[in-house]
């Protein structure tokens, strides 16, 4: 039997499971001519690219993602399972497939996740060799969503990835060099080790310019803070000096450590920097026991690019490409002439521009290379991700995915854990309502399919249940309401996350359900219509996973794959309602002229008058945090606060720190609902005792709010338990 009779026999298995129903038809030969419906919705979706990776399929002499096979982390699960099956979407033929489904259930465009970063690509292949060449790609819009993070999901540098403010990275002879291009350059790793028994760090490094470099440290948090950081003074010679800095000097170098940042200089781009090695010491004049990065592997499988290069010099080059590529085609999506582009992370490119105005200065050189092409300018639109995106040129938001519960949910959105799919549509109903009321542009609606992300994260994934073809179809009926300006745009996420359980291309399980939901909400075509698919033979020609592969995965599908199970929410909030007459265990009523031993991070022109504390975030992840509480758990209560906070604050998210697990993390945090209507309000924050919530309270640390927020704070009262009658 040859491969192909193999993988056809396999195909037809697979098939067999469910019945042709009269209006799902098998069709013999190349994709038929689509015949496009859809109504007043111009109705995106987003496509995640990608699905051809496989070892040797890379673009460059070093490994990067395009040789991580997604399909074989999706094929260790019973589900999902692709009609199509394990489709190489770098194919023509695959692309005609879709954009077939799409054109005829009212979708009208695709925004294509597009990895970029100064020249560099990946993923491209799918859009480029397939989408691009297929036969009936004029047929359908599509513009680039471009997904401005790190290139490669694990690559690294000697085990540190360069993350941002840096470029040209290599490793040769021993030596991690880099050329620096903003004022904020940073490398990361990923470690796990207990902070005490370190005590010294070591490293060695020359620079061009620079008279300080930094690191930081966190437990677990997304983004470290100044305080969690040691500060050196170096000498910017162009020779390699040693530097020896005693940790034990910075308070916060306690517990466990599981990520570290170096910032090799500050407020020196277009300068470069040399570094020999990195090392944790046991002691100031002992290599015994250390942990070291020394640089020394070599060979091009190992050199990986820099950081993220955000200059006008790199962002025009990219606007000429996707001029010459994209923009100039008939078919690329337009608002009033204007090329589409979606932006993931907004932030980071105002920030490595300098604020608002400097990335404006940017956005008017890639208009100016446009305008020179006789295009119109760009329309960008970000993810809503703060409020400068108005004076930095953006034209419209969106967002990619809702998922998770409302804060009254029964249930918590977490790893390892799921929640009913009709608490997801109460999120989105009031996700969309906030967002329609408080936008700051013209706002596009993203509408959710699911999530189960089991396949990429396995046991830790967070997950969706009930994702059925009537639940789906309810989440777009919703969405209705919320479609109007810009355009009638809204945006689906995702056609085909399948690593991620996002997905409304056609499954073996539900088949054309959720595309059939779709055109019912969103189109004025007929529901008497048939959706065809290709035969078992065509479907087995675009297979990327081996024939002993494909029997394993088919044996995968007959395992037991019940939903992780519900987490009752285990935090409560009263608001505005009395104490309880208990006796208070801490408290800060801020009588003085002091925060009263409360650290502020990331917030400036604090004042303390009057009894209130009040100070305003200067940037993102601001911080009020309070340390010693000694406080055992098992005696509290609630905390108690009373606060004002302006329009568009609704959360607080509550980090903590025990004498058990002293250290600070995502894992270990909380969020609570604010009213955001500039008035004072008190709240009481409750939490059940379990996992690591007992023992003895060491920390308190408060986020809320964004740039330019003026946060007030009457007291913060720890309310201890009365004891049971």
């Amino acid at each position: 039997m040859t491969n192909t009779q193999r993988l056809t026999a396999i195909a037809m298995i697979a098939l067999a499971a469910w019945t042709t129903a009269a209006d799902v038809k098998i069709w013999q030969g190349y994709p038929p001519v689509p015949k496009p419906v859809r109504g007043k919705t111009e109705l995106g979706v987003y496509i995640f690219p990608g699905w051809y990776r496989d070892k040797g399929k890379g673009d460059y002499p070093y490994r990067t993602h395009d040789e991580d096979s997604e399909w074989r982390a999706v094929a260790k699960k019973p589900k999902p399972r692709p009609l199509l099956g394990f489709y190489d979407d770098s194919l023509p033929e695959v692309n005609d497939w879709h954009i077939l489904w799409a054109l005829e259930h009212g979708v009208t465009w695709f925004a294509f996740d597009w990895y970029w970063n100064a020249g560099e690509h990946r993923l491209m292949r799918t859009l480029e060799d397939g989408f691009l060449k297929a036969k009936y790609a004029p047929m359908m819009k599509f513009c680039i969503h471009w997904c401005n993070h790190g290139l490669d999901w694990h690559s690294q540098v000697g085990n540190w990835l360069p993350v941002m403010g840096v470029k040209d990275t290599r490793v040769h002879d021993g030596i991690l060099s880099a050329d620096i291009t903003s004022n904020d350059p940073a490398f990361t790793c990923t470690v796990d080790l207990e902070a005490g028994d370190y005590t010294h760090l070591a490293v060695r490094m020359k620079q061009s310019l620079g008279k300080t470099a930094q690191m930081f440290w966190t437990a677990g948090a997304p983004r470290p803070v100044e305080a969690d950081s040691v500060v050196f003074t170096t000498k910017p010679d162009g020779e390699f000096h040693d530097y020896l800095v005693d940790l034990r000097e910075a308070k916060t170098w306690q517990g466990r450590i599981r990520r570290l940042r170096f910032d090799p200089n500050a407020a020196c781009p277009d300068s470069s920097v040399q570094v020999d090695h990195i090392r944790l010491l046991r002691g100031p004049k002992t290599r015994a026991g250390e942990l070291a990065w020394e640089f020394d592997t070599e060979g091009n499988r190992e050199v990986r690019p820099g950081g993220l290069d955000f200059t006008p010099k790199a962002l025009v080059e990219m606007t000429e490409y996707m001029a010459k590529n994209y923009f100039s085609l008939p078919n690329y999506l337009t608002v009033d002439g204007h090329p589409v582009l979606l932006i993931w992370d907004s932030k980071a490119l105002i920030k490595a521009n300098g604020g608002p105005e400097g990335f404006r200065q940017a956005l008017d050189k890639m208009n100016a290379t446009l305008k020179q092409r006789g295009m119109e300018s760009v329309y960008l639109v970000s993810m809503g991700r703060t409020r400068e995106e108005v004076p930095a040129g953006f034209s419209a938001m969106t967002g990619y995915g809702y998922y998770g519960t409302n804060f009254d949910s029964p249930y918590e959105w977490r790893g390892g854990h799921s929640v009913p799919y009709a608490e997801v549509l109460k999120r989105y109903e009031s996700m969309w309502a906030m967002f329609r009321r408080r936008s700051h542009l013209p706002y596009i609606p993203p509408i959710g399919s699911s999530w189960d992300s089991r396949p990429r994260a396995g046991k830790n994934a967070a997950a969706i249940r009930d994702y059925t073809p009537a639940n789906y179809r309810r989440m777009c009926e919703m969405s209705l309401k919320h479609i109007g300006e810009p355009k009638n745009l809204a945006i689906i996420e995702a056609w085909n996350e399948w690593g991620e359980g996002s997905f409304i291309e056609p499954d073996q399980q539900y088949r054309f359900g959720f595309l059939d939901a779709m055109r019912e909400v969103f189109t004025d075509g007929p529901d008497n219509h048939v959706d065809y698919f290709p035969t078992p033979a065509k479907i087995a020609s675009f297979n990327v996973l081996k024939p002993e592969e494909l029997v394993e995965a088919k044996k995968n599908e007959a395992l037991p794959y019940p939903d992780p199970p519900l987490l009752p929410r285990s935090v409560r909030w009263l608001t505005d309602q009395p104490l309880p007459a208990a006796p208070i265990l801490k408290q800060w009523e801020f009588s003085g002229d002091t925060p009263e031993g409360w650290e502020l991070h990331q917030l400036e022109d604090a004042t303390v008058s009057k009894g209130i504390l009040a100070a305003t975030v200067a940037e993102e992840d601001p911080q009020l945090i309070i340390r010693d509480l000694d406080v055992p758990i098992a005696d509290l209560d609630c905390i108690a606060l009373r606060l004002k906070v302006p329009e568009g604050t609704t959360r607080c998210q509550v980090f903590w720190a025990t004498d058990r697990e002293p250290e600070m993390s995502a894992r270990k945090a909380f969020v609570f609902a604010m009213q955001d209507d500039g008035k004072w309000h008190t709240y009481q924050v409750s939490k059940k005792v379990e996992g690591k919530w007992q023992g003895k309270l060491a920390l308190l640390r408060f986020d809320t709010g964004s740039a330019g927020d003026r946060i007030e704070l009457d007291w913060v009262r720890l309310v201890a338990r009365r004891p049971a009658r």
